[in-house]
């Protein structure tokens, strides 16, 4: 008896899926600007690094890179006119901020200066995005405010004049700075480094970041700090104050409340102007200058 083998063809059937690609489009554009000294310079970023130098000239000269992504090209030649560097003059202020569409900027009582944003559907589908990385040469006695949001950091250097500095996702960096300081970030590490110590009151606050600070060896100041989840160093000689009691009166006029200092404060030399520290997740260093 004969055995037939049966072969049994399997047929293979490839497929072959071909994937497209749709690759982003890209514009850049400079932006320069001079323009005379103003005793204040506000500059009001979105998207994007910003970065100050102090010095002795007497004109404050202004560099912006101004970077457009869109889906198609289309969406970025759409994009080009819409988004630009706006910059004016009040009074003793000389502003720079970004004009997009779904924003408005101008007079806020909320806001540093008087000045923000309106922001009127911005999270609306526009097929690009775009960032403003500026970069700014000051006398270096000018009044600072400089604000940005997201994918850059904020950088001054060389400067003697007051500062206010506002980041949320990104660092702070100060560098051979000496005037009052109010810094903030959510997102990101401060750092500041004084030639001086400052003859105001001043103010750091990491959410989410470690603040590093370094003063002068002469430094005399009340310090004050409050950290979730983490701890103060110092190795400035410290004495610790009594902690504040706080009063105030009930809603219905008839009862006070008491209610104690969440901040621990300490004393270096004699005291004086009062530096305060605020971080949730990250340590506080305050230290002298080497």
């Amino acid at each position: 008896m004969m055995n037939k083998a049966l072969k049994l063809g399997v047929s293979v059937l490839l497929i072959v899926c071909e994937v497209v690609v749709v690759q982003a489009q890209k514009a850049t554009e400079t932006i320069k600007k001079t323009m005379p000294k103003a005793q204040v310079l506000l500059i009001d970023n979105i998207n994007g690094t910003v970065e100050v130098k102090g010095g002795k000239g007497d004109k404050i000269g202004l560099t912006a890179t101004k970077t457009i992504v869109g889906n198609t090209q289309n969406d970025v030649n759409n994009a080009k006119d819409k988004i630009d560097l706006v910059i004016f003059r009040e009074n003793d202020t000389l502003v720079a901020h970004i004009k997009a569409p779904n924003l408005t900027y101008g007079r806020n009582r909320n806001n540093q200066r008087g000045f923000g944003y309106e922001w009127d559907d911005w999270n609306k589908q526009k097929g690009y995005d775009f960032k403003f990385d500026i970069q700014v040469n000051v006398p270096e006695n000018t009044h600072l405010i400089v604000r940005t949001i997201n994918q850059g950091d904020i950088r001054v250097t060389n400067t003697k004049a007051s500062l206010k500095v506002t980041n949320v996702n990104g660092s702070v960096y100060l560098e051979n700075i000496a005037g009052a300081t109010r810094a903030r970030t959510i997102n990101g590490q401060l750092k500041a480094n004084y030639t001086k110590v400052p003859d105001q009151n001043s103010s750091y606050y990491a959410l989410n970041g470690n603040i590093r600070v370094k003063y002068p060896k002469s430094l005399s100041a009340d310090l004050r700090f409050k950290s979730f989840n983490g701890d103060f160093y110092t190795d400035y000689e410290v004495k610790q104050l009594p902690t504040k009691v706080v009063s105030k009166t009930a809603s219905e006029g008839r009862t006070k409340v008491y209610k104690v200092d969440e901040f621990t404060s300490v004393r270096v030399r004699k005291g004086g102007k009062v530096f305060k520290f605020e971080t949730l997740n990250g340590n506080i260093y305050v230290n002298r200058n080497k």
